[in-house]
Order: C-alpha cells, then sequence, then structure tokens
C-alpha cells in the first residue's frame, strides 16, 4: 500500500513519540547533523561495514529487515561493491549501513524492544528518511523538511502541550493530516519555500493549543484550516517565483514569517465566525471551503506585503494585534455580505488592502498603535454601510477612509503658539473616529461637499480646535472636549449652516461652529467662583452645549441667535451668582422662548 507525504510524516511524528523516552536525544543530535534525512539513533560499540554485510545478507532476521525496508535494499546493493569502496565512495550512507546493523543487532538481542519502543516505530522513521531521498530530483518544499517537520511535531506531542492528543483518528491528527496533505498535494516546488511551511506547521500547532474550536473532527472546518495553509505558501511562492534569484533566499525569510504570522491570525480569529456562520462559511460546495480560506489568507497577506509596493510596507507594523484586527474587519465585511464571498470577487480583497495600505500611511500621525484599531473600526463600519461608504469603480474608493484620513490629519496638526489644545488618548481619538463615521453614515456628504478648501469633516473638525484654543478655564478637560467634539460634529452634520462663515459685524471670519464654542465658554466663564463651580462641571457643561447645539440646529447660527444664547447663560449665571439654582431643563425652555420670540 502507496502511502502519502502527510501520512508518512505523521507516522514518524508517532513512532517518534514512542521512542522518545529512550532514544529522542540521540535521534534529535543526528537530525541535527544531517541535511536532509531522519537517521535511526546509532550505538556506541565499533562496527564495520563487512559485519553488517554479513548480517544483512546471511542472517535470516537480517534478510527479512532488507527486504522490509526499500532504504536499506539500496544501501545494501551499495555495499556489495566492497566496504572499501563503499566508504569512500558513499561515506554518508556507509554509516547509516552500520548505525542499521548496530540498531537491528540491539533489536534481535531485544535490547531496545519494550512497550515504548517497537520495531515498527524504528521502520516508521527509517521510512520518513528512505521516503525523502525517493523518486524526483525535484521533491515538493514539504518534503526537502519532512525530517524538520517531524521533529518539532514530535517536540510538541511528546512532552509539549500537545501531549496524549495524537491517538488514534483523534481530530487533531486528522487536521494536521489533512493541512499536510493539501500542502503537498499542491506541490510547491520553489526554493525558499521550505521555511515558509515550516512556520506554517508550526503555527498550525499554536492555533491547536490557543483554540481548541478548530479541532472540531469538522471535515469542512479541516478543509477551513488546510486551504487557509495553502493560500498563504501558494501567495509566497507566486511573490517569490518573481524575484531575482539573489534575492530569493534573504526575502523568502521575511515572507515566511509574515506567512507565519497571516496563517496563525486568520485560523485563530476565523474559528469562531467560521463555526457561528455556517451557512456563509462551510455551507458550501465540496472543496469550496478550502477555496474561500485560502482566499481570505490572501486578502489580509496581499493587504499586509501590497505587491509591487513602493510605498508603505505593512510588514514593520504588522504585529499580531494588527492582524488580528484586520482579519476580524474583513470577517464582519463578510458576515454582513457574503455575496463578497465569491472566489471571483474582487471586491473584498479591495476593500481590506484599501484599509490597510492608506490608513498605514497614516501612521506618523496617528501612531502605530491606533492603526489596528482604526482599521478595525473602518472596516466594521464599512460593512454595516457599504452601499454608502464603497464606490467600487476602477481601484475602488471607500469615503470611510477619506472621512478619518481627513478626521486624523486635522487631530494631528499642531495648535498656534499659546493656544490650548485638548491632548487625546488612544481610546479617545478612537471614539472620535467611531462618531465621525456614524456621522459619516447618516449624511456622506461630509467628506464629499468642500468648506474653506477642506472636506466638510476636516473643516468642522478644524472649527471645533479653533473653538477650544482661546479657552483657558482651568476646569476644562480632555475628556469633556471629546464629548462637545462628538456633539458638534453630529450638529455640523445635521446642518450645514453650522460650517458657514457668521455674517457681518465682529467674528465674521469665523465658521458658526466655532461662534457656538465661543458664546458658550464666555456665558460660563465670566461669574464667581460658585457659578464656576456648578457651571464647569464636565457633565453640566455637556449638557449646555448639547442644549445649545439641539436649539441652535432648529433656529438656526446667526449673530441674532448667538446673542440670544450668551443673554439666557448671562441669566443662569446670575441666578447661581444670587444662590439660585440651575437645571437643564429650565436652560433648554428659557432658551427656547429667547429664541422662537
Amino acid at each position: 500500500m502507496a502511502f502519502g507525504a502527510e501520512e508518512i510524516i505523521m507516522f514518524g511524528i508517532q513512532a517518534g513519540v514512542r521512542l522518545h523516552g529512550q532514544a529522542r536525544q540521540s535521534y534529535v543530535e543526528k537530525t541535527r547533523e544531517r541535511e536532509l534525512a531522519i537517521p535511526l539513533p546509532g550505538l556506541e560499540h565499533s562496527s564495520t561495514v563487512t559485519q553488517a554485510f554479513a548480517y544483512f545478507k546471511d542472517n535470516i532476521q537480517g534478510k527479512r529487515y532488507v527486504a522490509a525496508s526499500e532504504r536499506l535494499t539500496e544501501l545494501h546493493e551499495m555495499a556489495k561493491a566492497g566496504a572499501q569502496a563503499f566508504e569512500s565512495n558513499h561515506p554518508v550512507e556507509s554509516k547509516e549501513y552500520v548505525e542499521l546493523y548496530k540498531f537491528y543487532r540491539l533489536d534481535d538481542a531485544g535490547t531496545l524492544v519494550s512497550e515504548e519502543l517497537l520495531l515498527t516505530d524504528i521502520v516508521a522513521l527509517n521510512t520518513v528518511a528512505q521516503w525523502r531521498r525517493g523518486e524526483t530530483p525535484h521533491p515538493t518544499a514539504i518534503r526537502r523538511i519532512a525530517g524538520t517537520v517531524t521533529e518539532i511535531g514530535i517536540d510538541f506531542f511528546a512532552s509539549g502541550p500537545g501531549a496524549g492528543k495524537l491517538a488514534g483518528n483523534s481530530p487533531t491528527k486528522l487536521l494536521l493530516t489533512e493541512v499536510l496533505r493539501t500542502l503537498d498535494d499542491h506541490s510547491f516546488v520553489s526554493e525558499g519555500l521550505e521555511g515558509a511551511i515550516e512556520k506554517v506547521f508550526i503555527a498550525t500547532l499554536d492555533v491547536i493549543q490557543e483554540n481548541p474550536a478548530i479541532v472540531s473532527g469538522d471535515p469542512k472546518m479541516q478543509k477551513f484550516v488546510s486551504g487557509t495553509a495553502w493560500g498563504v505558501i501558494d501567495d509566497i511562492q507566486r511573490r517569490i517565483d518573481k524575484l531575482p534569484e539573489n534575492q530569493r533566499l534573504l526575502t523568502a525569510d521575511r515572507f515566511g514569517e509574515v506567512a507565519r504570522s497571516v496563517f496563525r491570525s486568520v485560523v485563530r480569529n476565523s474559528a469562531d465566525t467560521v463555526l457561528e456562520n455556517p451557512e456563509t462559511f462551510l455551507g458550501v460546495q465540496a472543496g469550496g471551503e478550502s477555496a474561500m480560506a485560502a482566499k481570505l489568507g490572501k486578502i489580509v497577506l496581499d493587504a499586509v506585503l501590497p505587491e509591487g509596493s513602493t510605498g508603505v510596507d505593512l510588514t514593520a507594523i504588522a504585529t499580531g494585534e494588527t492582524l488580528d484586527k484586520l482579519v476580524k474587519g474583513a470577517l464582519a465585511v463578510l458576515v454582513e455580505h457574503p455575496d463578497l464571498m465569491g472566489i471571483d470577487n474582487p471586491e473584498i480583497e479591495k476593500i481590506v488592502q484599501e484599509v490597510a495600505t492608506k490608513l498605514a500611511s497614516q501612521t506618523e500621525k496617528i501612531g502605530p498603535d491606533l492603526f489596528p484599531d482604526i482599521a478595525r473600526l473602518v472596516l466594521e463600519k464599512t460593512a454595516a454601510n457599504l452601499e454608502l461608504f464603497w464606490i467600487p469603480d476602477g481601484s475602488g474608493q471607500n469615503l470611510a477612509i477619506t472621512a478619518v484620513s481627513s478626521l486624523l490629519s486635522e487631530l494631528a496638526r499642531e495648535p498656534a503658539t499659546g493656544k490650548w489644545k485638548p491632548d487625546l488618548s488612544k481610546s479617545q481619538v478612537l471614539n472620535i473616529v467611531e462618531a465621525a463615521l456614524d456621522n459619516l453614515a447618516d449624511n456622506p456628504a461630509i467628506v464629499s461637499r468642500v468648506v474653506t478648501g477642506k472636506p466638510a469633516l476636516q473643516a468642522g473638525v478644524a472649527a471645533i480646535l479653533a473653538g477650544f484654543a482661546e479657552q483657558e478655564l482651568d476646569n476644562f478637560s480632555s475628556a469633556t472636549a471629546v464629548k462637545i467634539a462628538i456633539r458638534g460634529l453630529k450638529a455640523a452634520t445635521e446642518s450645514w449652516e453650522m460650517l458657514e462663515h457668521l455674517s457681518g459685524g465682529e467674528g465674521a471670519d469665523m465658521l458658526a461652529l466655532t461662534a457656538v464654542i465661543d458664546t458658550v465658554f464666555a456665558g460660563v466663564s465670566g461669574g464667581n467662583e460658585k457659578a464656576l463651580w456648578r457651571l464647569t462641571q464636565s457633565h453640566v457643561l455637556v449638557a449646555i452645549f448639547n442644549t445649545a447645539f439641539e436649539k441652535l440646529i432648529d433656529y438656526g447660527v446667526t449673530k441674532d441667535s448667538l446673542g440670544k444664547l450668551k443673554a439666557v447663560l448671562d441669566e443662569v449665571r446670575a441666578n447661581l451668582e444670587a444662590g439660585g439654582r440651575f437645571w437643564v431643563e429650565g436652560f433648554a425652555s428659557d432658551l427656547e422662548s429667547r429664541l422662537a420670540a
């Protein structure tokens, strides 16, 4: 019976696990000494080619060993040329021949045969060695690293986190077998791929340990994992093949690290989503789950390593967190829009790649630690508003990216000397970004219309910061500023007048949005300590701004309406100075009456 590559490697791993106690150390050392083949453990006493040849030629048990092993048969034929010629012309093979003799002789004596160390295990390891040297002068990448993969598997399942998970037809064994089968079936032959495949195999062991959900025994899930592995390796091979030969070795190692990270992130973050949405991800025709998984892996890999790009190289910020959030964002789009799952549909690739590459170019302004969260937000909001945000003509355009880029550009601008600007934390920036994307869904024109030479959203942020810049309240914090800014951007989204210049008189060069902020602060900051204590509390100040924006949206922002707002605030402040009370409902009612008059 013929065995495939994956079965031979799995046999070797299982055999090595059982040999672990008595022979593993010698086995590992010999593996490292030899370039490609897994040898059998050596012994200490001296033996010769002549003794070995006599044993395998004349001893009944020795003949049986030769008959059972293709590799041993090959070595025995070489030994027929004579001990001196064999040792001179084939020093490595002659040494292996003698080691086999020593090992089998001890087996005859019963020295090595026990419950933990069986002859079948010895044969299994030798089979890996002879198979690797087998039929073709151009073996696949998985065959070239069979010994390394086997050793990694032994480490993991003998005494590592996978101990006890490889017995019988366990789900773990079936999953690994499927991954190895897929990688070998596709016959990757490019030089330099060995490291990438080794790293993907290690990543498979990592995700088995981290997320037991993928080891469910479900054949479709096995296809999904193996398809992801194939997708990233196939993409890596395609990239390596395009490189000049003198660049392949160094570049292949870097590509291999990226392949490992992408594969691990896709599988780890997809498992729960795939299992929760089986009709979308697994409810496809036989084999389709492999194609879909391969596509998802390529989407993320292409986003991290844009082909032919001379701009931003995302590998510099492609941390585990970055990749995880890119994957989750891409999955959010696919869950909401399963029609984009089509294998020949290029839109999902364009969406993810545009988010990754364009936002990555903003990292100097936002910092690399903000990138993954903003990328995830943009993808999730795009998923919820695809028909509004995504313009698929040509290379595609995502309004959400345009909005976020203009917003971040303004937030990153340095304030003028002596002016105040909120010092925003990561979470505060994300809050503003999320609010801006929600506003974009309400009114996409906030990025397409231009105000003072900028997209309306950017002009709105600039107007709000201009209003903040003049304030000197000791109790005015960045946290309060964020809440006011979010409400101000909402007001600008709802009312175009907020982004128009005031007409006539002092302050005619400022936008209405800035004037509202100036007016409110002027109204709350001119009183005594008792009034300031009440009006400058964060929740009170935010409530005043909310009410002011709400009423001015209804009645318009003019010199007259702002004057009425200031007059009501003056009355509120005077009442507090005289020992009176303040409540927002009363302020709202008074402002409504004054504006309606």
